[in-house]
């Protein structure tokens, strides 16, 4: 598993449900529209990529309400094709 993205979540992130992928890292995750498996916590989440660079995750947020302002998100990907996430308070 290699660690691919990191970066502290924003106020408007963590309000909205959403994570920014910055254009330095875009082209580490699928494109817009592709339906791709989140791990966190064990629990398997779909997600997509919009045109804007941000992964919206809104089932996850209501289901592991833990994420915060300022902490740090981490994506790994797996050999599968699927992306860990973990937090990083």
């Amino acid at each position: 598993m290699q660690e691919i993205y990191k970066r502290k979540l924003s106020y408007s992130e963590t309000n909205r449900h959403f994570i920014h992928i910055d254009k330095r890292h875009r082209d580490m995750f699928p494109p817009a529209g592709e339906t791709f498996m989140v791990v966190i916590d064990n629990e398997k989440f779909e997600a997509t990529i919009d045109s804007f660079n941000r992964i919206w995750l809104d089932e996850l947020w209501k289901r592991l309400p833990h994420f915060r302002e300022g902490d740090t998100i981490v994506f790994s990907k797996n050999p599968s094709g699927s992306f860990n996430v973990t937090i990083e308070e």
